[in-house]
């Protein structure tokens, strides 16, 4: 997915030459499953790869003037993020039926480890037009949701 993240910016965005992955640090080792394929995908691209550890919006000044930055978070976080701070686009699994599975009363312990098979691509037209960036039509087509 990294990579994705890095090809969609791409499309929206063909100028960015610098982009940045933040995460929280206690999610390092889940963080890093990312890092090889965003920073192999922006190297393809000539976009900059900025890899930032952030404990709170304080410290956002570590991205060093990214164009572009990937929060890694839950999808649910994701979509709130994406309404309120007005965050461009997110491309996520979509962990629906497992959530589905847990709120019948599974126990999340007892739950199989699952590689994610569905992704969700949300885009958000008003951060764009903020931006003043237009969305492809290709890309909005292939959106799972768009924001108004």
């Amino acid at each position: 997915m990294g990579g994705k993240w890095v090809e969609l910016l791409n499309e929206i965005a063909p100028r960015v030459v610098r982009a940045a992955m933040l995460f929280h640090p206690p999610m390092a080792p889940f963080a890093s499953y990312y890092l090889d394929p965003f920073k192999a995908a922006a190297a393809s691209f000539g976009i900059k790869a900025i890899v930032a550890p952030v404990d709170d919006m304080a410290e956002l000044t570590v991205i060093g003037g990214a164009a572009a930055a990937w929060p890694l978070a839950s999808p649910a976080q994701q979509a709130e993020r994406m309404r309120r701070i007005g965050v461009l686009m997110a491309f996520a699994e979509n962990s629906a039926s497992y959530a589905d599975r847990i709120l019948k009363g599974a126990k999340p312990s007892e739950l199989p480890v699952q590689t994610p098979i569905n992704f969700d691509l949300v885009i958000n037209l008003k951060t764009a037009r903020a931006l003043g960036l237009t969305i492809p039509r290709s890309l909005l087509d292939r959106a799972d949701e768009v924001i108004e």
